[in-house]
């Protein structure tokens, strides 16, 4: 009978799955983490609201129940790719939702796409044109036309999009992005196809013009953040506690 002795450095079969298994181990654990991480972010963006919205012509209106002649009525021009319009966006969102939600205060959004106008001023393609400005308004007026919908849809997308500003325009998001952000925050497959498809990008314009030409009439001129309280503009220069301010009390 013979025997072979193995070299005590030579590597078996056993150890070299064993450190297959181990890796494999532990990809599972990191793609966990990074899922429960990105579903953890998805899920503090979703807001139950008390409150209605509804867009006609060139607003989107935020009104909850208890409304009446003393509820302070808040005009806010906002463009999603501003970046000051996204900081505000962050800061007032709760104080924002409570008081709309308790009738203390209605909010008219007004969405401008300004800020795209360096696109459209260059020589791009027709989707180029159509910078950050343009998608995730026509994506957020698919959300807010939906039949169906929950009320938050529009509000939780909204704040999705400000809140992810810097990826977006990072990766330069497509129709098919907005279309998967509505998804995770509860969309049905209906409202997901018509942001997919651009089917309120011929209304973009319109809506951002008009409350550009809005804004022309005053001193300020186009810009944004902007926000006017009963038709009095107020100063919002690093004031995200605008809300508590002109609320009524």
């Amino acid at each position: 009978m013979s025997s072979t002795v193995k070299s005590p450095n030579q590597k078996s079969n056993g150890f070299l799955w064993a450190v297959v298994g181990i890796v494999v181990i532990a990809a599972v654990i990191v793609g966990c983490i990074v899922i429960n991480g990105q579903n953890s972010k998805r899920e503090a963006m979703i807001d139950t609201v008390a409150f209605s919205s509804t867009w006609e012509g060139n607003t989107i209106t935020l009104k909850g129940e208890g409304v009446d002649d003393s509820t302070p009525v808040a005009d806010l021009y906002e463009d999603f790719s501003c970046p000051h319009c996204a900081t505000l966006a962050e800061g007032d969102r709760q104080d924002m939702r409570e008081a709309v939600d308790n009738g203390d205060l209605v909010v008219k959004i007004h969405p401008l796409v300004f800020m795209d106008n360096t696109n459209r001023d260059a020589e791009t393609s027709d989707e180029e044109k159509d910078g950050n400005s343009h998608r995730g308004l026509a994506a957020v007026l698919a959300a807010v036309s939906a039949e169906g919908e929950d009320q938050a849809l529009y509000w939780n997308l909204r704040n999705y999009i400000f809140a992810n500003q810097s990826d977006i325009y990072s990766t330069k998001w497509d129709n098919e992005k907005y279309a998967e952000a509505a998804k995770e925050l509860g969309a049905s497959e209906e409202t997901a196809t018509a942001i997919r498809e651009g089917k309120y990008a011929d209304k973009t314009d319109e809506v951002g013009s008009a409350n550009a030409a809005d804004l022309e009439k005053t001193e300020g001129g186009v810009s944004s953040p902007r926000v006017f309280i009963n038709g009095e503009e107020k100063e919002l220069a690093g004031n995200t506690d605008w809300v508590n301010q002109y609320k009524r009390q």
